[in-house]
């Protein structure tokens, strides 16, 4: 009877204590057990605010919109010309404008200008009123006056991935660099320039080197991690006086280039957007490079400029 008695008392106790084998404990929310991850479905559904996303911290060129504007005589507005084929409904989701080494400004699309016959054919800020295409007032900063921009969403280009730009445009004395383009071209360099320093482990040159009868040839070279990747623009001509350039006279110098704006890129490489100018117009650049690889995309932007 004794021993009955016992054997009720323990399974009373197990009971009790819910121990079967198979049933896990019951924990406090919050305390000792750690709690599952909520997903943003579930968080909407119950009315909680989303889950943030983070931008990226890299440009992907291949996900550039292309869309390049001027700005106008006061620097309050930009005017995107021409029809953006494909992109009218995305002109109100721009938000932002990049130019003149990086500057940014906050923009909103304001509205379609028509323009007219007035004008003179010329993309310059004496032009503005007479142009057509999309305007966008400047909200936040003021635009440098006839500067060309790009702009985006900052999906677009995360303003974290923008890189600064230091700009030189001085003759370099290095003889190891000098050798080894000469060496790797196979003709003397005429003049070695360093354009800017990019970031806090780049620096883009430009070499201008010797002709070569009617071979004609310069180059961009970037140097990273002590070491260079460069990209050629070689010309076939025997009118000298338009080399690359209508009247350029065979000539590059660092004061036809001027930057919009420089940023990492996917793969640890960097971006650069830069301008050319020349005696009719403006082109704008963009380049990219990799550990081996430096080479010009397809995306192109041009504005007529010529002097009346």
């Amino acid at each position: 009877m004794r021993i009955a008695k016992r054997i009720l008392w323990l399974l009373m106790i197990l009971a009790l204590a819910g121990c079967d084998q198979g049933q896990e404990p019951v924990a406090q929310e919050g305390v000792g057990v750690e709690q599952p991850t909520r997903t943003e479905q579930e968080n909407n559904a119950e009315g909680a605010p989303p889950l943030t996303t983070a931008l990226p911290v890299e440009v992907d060129p291949g996900k550039l919109q292309g869309v390049f504007g001027f700005a106008d005589e006061t620097g309050s507005r930009l005017i995107v010309t021409g029809e953006v084929e494909g992109q009218r409904e995305n002109l109100d989701q721009i938000t932002h404008a990049v130019g003149e080494n990086g500057v940014i400004l906050s923009v909103t699309h304001e509205m379609w200008q028509e323009g007219d016959d007035a004008g003179s054919g010329r993309d310059t800020s004496y032009n503005f009123a007479h142009l057509s295409g999309d305007l966008f007032t400047v909200t936040e900063g003021i635009a440098e006056p006839n500067a060309t921009y790009y702009l985006f969403q900052p999906q677009e280009i995360p303003l974290n991935s923008l890189l600064e730009v230091a700009l030189d445009g001085q003759p370099v004395v290095d003889e190891n660099l000098r050798e080894r383009l000469e060496s790797a071209k196979d003709r003397d360099i005429r003049q070695l320039w360093r354009l800017a320093e990019i970031g806090t482990d780049a620096e883009l040159y430009l070499a201008l080197f010797h002709p070569d009868g009617k071979e004609h040839l310069f180059s961009f070279v970037l140097v990273r991690n002590q070491s260079e990747v460069v990209l050629d623009y070689p010309a076939t001509v025997e009118d000298t006086n338009s080399v690359w350039r209508v009247d350029d006279q065979g000539e590059v110098i660092p004061e036809m280039f001027s930057f919009l704006f420089a940023a990492r890129t996917t793969g640890q490489g960097i971006f650069i957007a830069m301008e050319w100018y020349g005696a009719e117009g403006i082109n704008v650049l963009f380049l990219r490079s990799s550990e081996d690889r430096f080479i010009e995309l397809e995306t192109r932007y041009g504005r007529y400029t010529a002097p009346l």
